[in-house]
């Protein structure tokens, strides 16, 4: 028998993702209101979220190449977002809820793994300084 909270849980999660679905077609205007990166102020490189907020504006034009050149890590974590609240809200109105997650420590190495490889990523394919990836002289 599946817990209250965790029916609420879901039903929270579904009702989250689709309010994201449907503003979609906002994103585009509500990105434009974004501050720049002040990582990339300050350093002139990018940050390792640096192309999310491209990343997720070309989700809502299902732009899924340009999402993925933007920010791989972003547009997987945000598709599973969308998804697995879509799944989760649809599950608890079926009576069936998900359980909320739990995260084991040893999962804390991939996910720094995986961070880094996606800021690799952003940085050899950014547009600004190359003088990381040029011959010295």
């Amino acid at each position: 028998m599946a817990r209250t909270s965790d029916r609420w849980l879901g039903l929270y999660a579904g009702a989250v993702s689709l309010l994201l679905a449907g503003a979609a077609p906002l994103a585009g205007s509500a990105a434009s209101l974004m501050p720049p990166c002040l990582f990339r102020s300050v350093t002139g490189l990018p940050c390792p979220t640096c192309g999310a907020t491209h990343a997720v504006v070309a989700l809502s034009r299902l732009d899924w190449s340009g999402a993925l050149a933007a920010n791989p890590l972003a547009t997987i974590g945000a598709l599973a977002l969308l998804l697995g609240g879509l799944a989760a809200g649809t599950a608890a109105l079926l009576g069936h809820p998900f359980r909320e997650p739990r995260w084991g420590p040893r999962l804390r190495w991939p996910v720094l793994l995986l961070v880094l490889l996606n800021w690799v990523w952003v940085l050899a394919h950014s547009a600004g300084p190359r003088f990381l990836f040029s011959a010295a002289g």
